[in-house]
């Protein structure tokens, strides 16, 4: 049996703008939508975390929310940042409305770019099945005759 990575695959178009990736700093934004654009899924990063706006990432149309989250511990060891865990949970909280609004969560702390960006193709490339199924039942049954009940 051959075996075929999701980054192998081809994903069929689907009507919405695509996936907004939000979590704390150094959780993998940018590197994951670069990823994720290298492999013809349209992402963007926003930047709710430094936001008291709490639906900022809403700006960029209907796209899935896709929640990168990684611990105190991680985000100090990537980015040696100078600030401290307060900070970071006021991080935390400014993802509050996003994280309810997450199609998608994946905890980053032990995991490189590349496998993150692996879940986040799967699980895009579902929904992208999930509405292409749906869309084409939509469409077949406004084409299907309709019994009258004339037997």
């Amino acid at each position: 049996m051959t075996k075929v990575r999701v980054s192998d695959v081809s994903m069929p178009a689907f009507p919405i703008d695509g996936i907004v990736l939000v979590g704390v700093c150094a959780a993998g934004k940018t590197t994951v939508s670069r990823l994720l654009k290298a492999r013809g899924i349209p992402a963007a990063v926003v930047a709710q975390e430094h936001s008291a706006v709490p639906g900022l990432y809403r700006r960029h149309g209907h796209r899935r929310v896709v929640l990168l989250c990684a611990d105190w511990e991680t985000v100090h060891r990537r980015r040696h940042l100078s600030w401290n865990p307060d900070f970071y949970q006021t991080e935390w909280q400014r993802l509050a409305q996003a994280r309810q609004e997450a199609g998608l969560i994946v905890h980053t702390d032990a995991l490189d770019a590349v496998a993150v960006t692996d879940l986040v193709a799967h699980w895009w490339f579902q929904l992208a099945s999930q509405e292409a199924t749906t869309k084409d039942r939509h469409s077949t049954l406004r084409r299907l005759p309709h019994d009258h009940g004339t037997d």
